[in-house]
């Protein structure tokens, strides 16, 4: 099969964590997304109660007639959906398959930390015979790693929408969506911080289009880009999928005010979890002190407490640190559910298993690959090489054919080609990956971009009010996102014209998404004391609006980006919000930014600077009057520091401290390890500090292993930055 992609470079033609200082705890976002389906389907609330009188009768049924030979084992086929963008969010088959043992591990009750349950919960933990496996055999009967890759933009803060662009059908496989982060903004949840996951129950719309997990990449597994080797996101969210609830969860199902609150004529079977062996819990709790006790009725109706108890931080619907079983209770409910919805029987029934190649007699062939290609410059001077890498998947290829027009060599059998680009152009790149069970073809058009090394522009003063949309079309580089949105030349308002870039941010953009505007190159070496000028416009929409403009520059045709600038907030607003879209009507709503250009950026003979506007949940924005020019007016960017910045140890292997002295009260200060495309590795937002020293840590992560970064300090907009060298740890 031959595929074409249209590269996004081409001209213009669930889980809530909370933000602690020091350690990020992955919690789910269930009970909240469950909150805006009851909103938005008034009849819901009746069908879910309904339901649950369903699943509370066939639970009585099943304690009743439960023997050792109708309790088998029910195998899951699952199908993991990889939604990236080329970033960390595009994990590899290793960390996928060892978040599927992680969860083997766990509801088989084949963890090693069951030693660690408390005494008084151990009677009830419980081997719950569920397993997942990766589906062998597609919907269309094909071979499959039971893995597959999508290039999206609603990979960033994503929503349900995300799963209208791929879901396998939920009657026959269980859909898990792997993201590089989900919309934290559509809950109000406290304290700020990430959501690590989210799922939708079964009694939600039924086994339906969305049924399935949500999971941030870095929540899944215990390897890769995972943040610990605990791995338990997917317990929990899956958890949920089959059934179970929170042990605080009277305050979302059954309207009462908290976890412990039982309405009169109420017990365990019906209120808080439905579930007598998991002692209610007041709310939701973080850490693991597991003498926590919230409330004080755990022996009401059929419970096997005779006394008050601690909260089951043990287990895993709870949000503790240390979960370790799923309850005899717990498996009832699960299998009650699996009897209730004819949809999850036939997803594990052994004629779905044949169907999906998850029974264990099936001894899964070759499968051919799917090619994919990748590499991280996308734009280089002429003369210049990259390297491209093979992210084929499905079957593991053994032989790549490669086609590289405009470059040396052209054609290719390596796996990861080095290839030379002589001349300035864009060019398409092909692979072809292949094994013995067959072939595949990938296109990428327009993927690779190559600059002269020569500059555009040659003069002492660079000015550009984007009326010549001609010249305008043919200087400008204006990338196509892979949502198919860019920046767009627009007659609608001018700071100086008629004439602007906008970004149609409030109908069309989704949250998260990064918009990139380049430059000619200039050659400064003609401009003395240069500095960058521009015009901004722009309006939130509330007190949740979060977009961001970055202003990058390069020195080497855009294969390292320097980020000089950064502005969101009240930096960036230029008019009170809006909740229309919003088109600057005046010069009053226009404001005028500058960057000072130093160093090698004001002396360089081939320099480009690149507009970098990221959405979220925010109004249009307008950009115009680009200037470089002799520093002859305006107010100078004063630095924010009375000391210079220290970074140290550098180089480091893991954890680098950045001190330094602010001259004055700062608003926002903001500490970020970026790779050398500009890609943010960690965000360390501290808020405000006052005038005087300061002393941050800096950590690394999980990538990069080695080489070169930088580290950036943002202090109200202004950026300071410094490599850092990693070393093999």
């Amino acid at each position: 099969m031959k595929r074409f992609l249209f590269s996004a470079f081409t001209f213009m033609l669930c889980a809530y964590v909370p933000a602690h200082a020091q350690q990020e705890y992955g919690q789910c976002a269930t009970d909240e997304h469950f909150r805006d389906q009851l909103a938005a389907d008034p009849d819901m609330l009746g069908r879910v109660l309904k339901d649950m009188d369903k699943i509370r009768v066939m639970v009585q049924k099943i304690q009743s007639q439960r023997t050792s030979s109708n309790d088998s084992t029910r195998y899951i086929p699952v199908v993991v959906h990889v939604m990236h963008d080329d970033g960390a969010e595009r994990i590899g088959l290793a960390q996928i398959q060892s978040g599927i043992d992680k969860m083997n591990l766990d509801f088989r009750k084949l963890n090693k930390d069951t030693t660690q349950t408390l005494p008084l919960f151990k009677p009830f933990a419980t081997d719950c015979k569920v397993e997942f496996r990766l589906a062998k055999i597609d919907p269309d009967g094909n071979c499959t790693s039971g893995v597959t890759y999508w290039r999206t933009p609603l990979t960033y803060n994503c929503r349900d929408t995300l799963k209208s662009v791929i879901q396998w059908p939920p009657d026959k496989y269980f859909n898990i969506w792997i993201v590089n982060s989900i919309d934290p903004t559509r809950w109000n949840l406290p304290g700020g911080g990430v959501i690590a996951g989210y799922e939708e129950f079964p009694w939600a719309y039924g086994i339906s289009d969305t049924y399935g997990a949500v999971v941030r990449h870095n929540y899944w597994g215990t390897n890769g880009t995972a943040v610990s080797n605990n791995g338990r996101t997917e317990t929990h969210e899956l958890g949920h999928c089959l059934g179970l609830w929170h042990p605080w969860q009277d305050q979302l199902v059954n309207g009462a005010g908290d976890g412990c609150s039982f309405n009169i004529g109420h017990d365990c079977t019906d209120h808080d979890d439905m579930v007598c062996d998991t002692p209610p819990m007041l709310e939701p709790t973080y850490g693991c002190d597991k003498t926590e006790n919230t409330c004080g009725n755990d022996t009401i109706g059929p419970s096997p407490f005779a006394t008050d108890t601690v909260d089951p931080l043990d287990n895993f619907m709870s949000y503790s640190d240390c979960p370790t079983m799923f309850s005899i209770g717990q498996k009832e409910r699960m299998d009650a559910v699996f009897a209730t919805y004819p949809a999850l029987q036939n997803l594990t029934s052994p004629a779905n298993a044949a169907a999906t190649g998850t029974d264990s007699g099936y001894v899964a062939p070759l499968c051919a690959p799917v090619a994919d290609l990748y590499t991280s410059k996308r734009y280089i001077c002429a003369g210049a090489s990259v390297k491209y890498n093979d992210y084929s998947y499905g079957g593991t290829p053994d032989s790549w054919t490669w086609s590289c027009p405009g470059g040396t060599p052209a054609a290719s059998t390596d796996r990861s080609p080095t290839i030379t680009y002589d001349s300035a152009g864009v060019y398409d790149v092909q692979l072809i990956a292949g094994n013995s069970a067959g072939s595949d073809t990938v296109v990428f058009k327009n993927y690779m971009t190559v600059f002269p090394t020569l500059a555009d522009m040659q003069d002492s003063i660079y000015t550009e009010t984007f009326e010549d949309t001609a010249s305008v079309n043919g200087m400008w580089l204006n990338p196509v996102t892979a949502g198919g949105n860019q920046w767009e030349l627009t007659d609608m308002a001018g700071a100086s014209g008629s004439h602007s870039f906008m970004v149609n941010n409030y109908e069309r953009i989704w949250s998260g998404e990064s918009l990139e505007l380049i430059t000619p190159s200039y050659d400064m070496s003609t401009v003395p004391n240069a500095q960058l000028y521009f015009k901004v416009a722009y309006a939130a929409i509330d007190n949740l609006s979060g977009d961001e403009l970055k202003i990058f520059v390069s020195t080497n045709c855009g294969n390292i980006w320097a980020l000089r600038k950064s502005l969101s907030g009240a930096t960036l607003k230029t008019v009170a919000d809006q909740t229309t879209p919003f088109v600057p009507s005046s010069m009053s709503e226009w404001k005028t930014d500058s960057i000072p250009l130093t160093g090698s950026y004001g002396t360089g003979t081939n320099v480009r600077f690149k507009f970098v506007f990221k959405s979220w949940r925010g109004n249009h924005i307008y950009l115009d009057d680009i200037q470089v020019r002799d520093k002859t007016t305006g107010t100078d960017e004063l630095s924010p520091f009375s000391m210079s910045p220290v970074l140290f140890p550098n180089p480091a292997n893991a954890t680098v401290h950045l001190s330094f002295s602010l001259a004055h009260n700062a608003s926002s200060v903001r500490a970020r390890l970026v790779d050398l495309l500009g890609r943010t590795l960690q965000l360390t937002d501290v808020g405000s500090l006052g005038q005087g020293a300061h002393v941050l840590e800096v950590l690394k992560g999980n990538e990069p292993k080695a080489g070169l970064c930088f580290v950036q300090l943002e202090v109200d907009g202004f950026v300071w930055n410094q490599k850092v060298m990693f070393m093999n740890e």
